[in-house]
């Protein structure tokens, strides 16, 4: 037999197996059951991964350098003035006589006035004529009035002249030159989904990147501009928007910032089918996949980089906001103009972008 101890501890340890026994049988019919969530979830992921490695074309057409200005011309080197004949040197003044010998120089020191004779007194020395200067105590009353006009009338035109000042700084500043040449940049972009209805965007776009030369400041110009009013024709198929914009200090963040952003949409196609950067044009062919379906979005993508010190855009929720912004775009001056690119997919007229395409490769994108 047994001490009481002793079948207290068997008792346990026999409980605690047929637990562990019971949680493990359960675990396992449980995960042997089946799970319609988890079936719809992995056709889901399926689904989105069947749409990354989709066949599809884009067009992409800019150019610029933030490093050099493209709309301002460089001044023309001014010619080298004549040489000027050399001055004459002029002669050298003779040298003044010495007084006295031995090479010393005698300085002569003014003396009183000469003597005068008197009667009966011989001659005496006339004293020197002296001015005698009165003081009444009244001189500091005028030196205090006079002071006391001048400061009521001075100071407020030098605080005027001050504030004048300080307004202009500020302006130039905003807007002035300084704001060209302090090596602070803006990259921008603006992208827009439109309906497939909207076709001749697409057809707009691939014009231009074959007949301009974006290689020069005027045509560089004239893509920005053209691009924006073919959107700005369209509002009724806007569907979809993404616009954004920040700024940072020097060439090479600048430069990688806008390169980063234009790899980022390009891979979002497997086939750059048409290009034209900095006045270099490149086509290549594309066999769409017609088992895909209708044809449901075009997506343009407009970069901008900029002299302006501060962003420029704000994200937009709205057609409202999406036009003014397309509209400032638009009314960029073209000095501040650094960087162009039009990126827009698909480009070939036989391709097509879904609607799961469109959800999978553009997430971030807000429904207008």
């Amino acid at each position: 037999m047994y001490s009481p101890q002793i079948t207290m501890a068997f008792s346990s340890f026999w409980r605690f197996c047929a637990i562990a026994v019971g949680t493990l049988v359960a675990s396992t019919v449980s995960l042997r059951a089946p799970n319609v969530s988890t079936m719809s979830f992995e056709g889901v992921r399926f689904s989105v991964g069947s749409v990354a490695w989709a066949q599809r074309s884009g067009g992409r057409a800019g150019g610029g350098s933030f490093r050099s200005s493209p709309s301002r011309p460089s001044s023309p080197s001014r010619p080298s003035s004549p040489s000027r004949p050399t001055t004459p040197s002029r002669p050298t003044s003779p040298s003044r006589p010495s007084y006295g010998g031995g090479g010393s120089v005698v300085v002569p020191v003014p003396v009183g006035p000469p003597p005068v004779y008197y009667p009966g007194g011989g001659y005496r020395t006339a004293p020197y004529p002296t001015t005698t200067v009165t003081n009444d105590g009244s001189g500091w009353i005028v030196g205090l009035v006079i002071l006391l006009l001048l400061g009521s009338v001075g100071m407020p035109m030098v605080m005027a002249f001050i504030r004048a000042l300080g307004r202009g700084s500020t302006a130039g500043g905003a807007t002035g030159s300084n704001e060209l040449d302090n090596n602070i940049f803006t990259i921008s972009k603006v992208q827009v989904a439109l309906l497939a209805q909207a076709r001749p965007i697409q057809a707009e776009l691939n014009q231009l990147a074959s007949v301009l030369d974006t290689g020069t400041e005027q045509g560089l110009a004239q893509l920005m501009q053209e691009s924006v009013l073919s959107l700005l024709r369209s509002p009724e198929n806007w569907s979809h928007a993404l616009v954004s914009s920040e700024t940072v200090k020097g060439f090479e963040k600048a430069d990688a910032l806008f390169t980063n952003l234009s790899v980022a949409e390009r891979s979002k196609y497997t086939v750059e089918t048409l290009t034209n950067v900095g006045g270099r044009k490149l086509s290549k062919a594309f066999n769409p996949n017609a088992e895909k379906g209708p044809a449901s979005y075009i997506v343009v993508t407009l970069l901008v980089g900029t002299a302006h010190d501060r962003p420029i855009f704000a994200p937009v929720h709205n057609v409202q906001e999406l036009q003014q912004a397309l509209q400032k775009l638009a009314s960029i001056p073209s000095e501040y103009l650094k960087v162009f690119e039009v990126i827009w997919t698909p480009q070939d007229s036989g391709d097509i972008l879904t609607y799961d395409e469109l959800l999978a490769q553009y997430p971030d994108m807000v429904q207008l």
